[in-house]
């Protein structure tokens, strides 16, 4: 049975490309100047990336000892350090924030066919900051906790959390609860993390893949929370999103064949 879905709300796609696609086809309808700034940093990302594999000369440094430094100003040194790295790890933390709160309010306004304001999506965000805050380092707790034990409970609690900011910024400002949202996230992916792990691949596309993971997850978001939220039986699943885990598995084990093969040299 077809479920009764809102207006605007499309068929329910579970191919992470078409997915991915169609969504950023709705946020060039929609929200055109942002998806325009998405894939002109997603260039410059990718050009940034390709100047990183060049190798540099090694540096040479001078054999001076660290003996004759006054005791004394070392420890203000490394306080003085200690605190701005602190300073500025905090305005990086809420600069993130805001900034996916803000991109992803304007992908879930695309996803309604509504254009977006920069004031609005700020206001939306600045009311929900603290959920944010709290749930994603709650979020980054647990992840941390579960690849703790293996890297493979770490992927899927990091798969479990990664539609989390969606839902928060979908829902009124006026819910607190971080365990709420947690509870939500775990309910609505669940039996579906492969879809979110094929859109998340999706998402390391050059140039593209930061506003195809943007779009393509608030799509996803949508779609998932109308067949939970309404209890009804999921399509069944797409065939590439059985690929990915797959694909993965290879870069990762030619990741460790390579290390392997250097370390030997």
């Amino acid at each position: 049975m077809e479920p009764t879905v809102e207006k605007n709300q499309p068929s329910y796609i579970s191919n992470p490309l078409k997915l991915a696609f169609e969504a950023s086809k709705r946020f060039f309808s929609t929200n055109k100047g942002w998806a325009i700034l998405l894939l002109i940093l997603g260039f410059f990302s990718g050009v940034s990336q390709f100047g990183r594999l060049e190798k540099s000369a090694p540096a040479s440094y001078s054999s001076s000892s660290l003996t004759q430094t006054d005791t004394t100003s070392l420890i203000a040194m490394i306080i003085f350090v200690g605190v701005f790295v602190l300073i500025f790890l905090t305005i990086m933390t809420v600069t993130a924030i805001f900034v996916q709160g803000i991109l992803t309010h304007i992908a879930l306004e695309s996803e309604k066919g509504k254009k977006a304001t920069l004031p609005e999506a700020f206001n939306a965000t600045y009311k929900r900051f603290w959920r944010l805050l709290g749930s994603q380092l709650l979020a980054l707790i647990k992840i941390a906790g579960w690849s703790l034990l293996f890297i493979i409970p770490g992927i899927i609690a990091a798969l479990r959390y990664a539609l989390l900011g969606y839902i928060i910024m979908d829902e009124p400002a006026e819910n607190k609860g971080i365990k709420d949202s947690h509870d939500r996230a775990k309910a609505i992916v669940k039996s579906r993390l492969l879809e979110v792990l094929g859109i998340s691949i999706v998402g390391g596309l050059p140039v593209v893949g930061g506003l195809f993971d943007l779009t393509g997850k608030a799509a996803q978001y949508r779609q998932l929370a109308v067949y939970h939220d309404k209890n009804i039986e999921k399509p069944k699943m797409h065939w590439l999103n059985l690929v990915a885990p797959i694909l993965v598995l290879l870069v990762a084990l030619s990741m460790i064949a390579l290390f392997a093969l250097l370390y030997n040299r």
